[in-house]
């Protein structure tokens, strides 16, 4: 198959899908707004073995899900501008950093539960 039919071909899929609608109920979806932001950029893959190891991970998360693990996002804020600005030298207001703290224990709390979980 010549190479413009065969992105003749994706582009008519992915129209037909209707990718972005997909995206959109799968933001809704997300914990955090992060999450939601990231969840309205996702690419449609297009490689078989990408999706085949995009799916085993996302089946992982969803088994200890169902066997009544949550991940802990909850702490996870919105920090981004926080940081540009503190890295500015701007000084934070102090429920700035109160957020900035939280977030950072969150980051800490995920990461002893992925490390509590890579043996497993």
């Amino acid at each position: 198959m010549r190479e413009e039919t065969k992105q003749s071909q994706k582009t008519h899929d992915f129209g037909a899908l209707d990718w972005q609608a997909i995206l959109n109920a799968l933001s809704e979806c997300a914990r955090t707004v992060r999450g939601v932001r990231i969840a309205k950029r996702l690419p449609l893959l297009d490689d078989v073995e990408l999706i085949r190891s995009t799916y085993s991970a996302v089946m992982e998360l969803t088994a200890l899900e169902q066997e009544g693990e949550r991940i802990p996002v909850g702490k996870i804020g919105a920090i981004n501008a926080m940081v540009e600005a503190a890295s500015r030298g701007r000084v934070l207001a102090k429920e700035d950093l109160v957020q900035v703290r939280d977030t950072s224990n969150g980051i800490i709390d995920i990461h002893e539960w992925m490390t509590a979980r890579a043996d497993d």
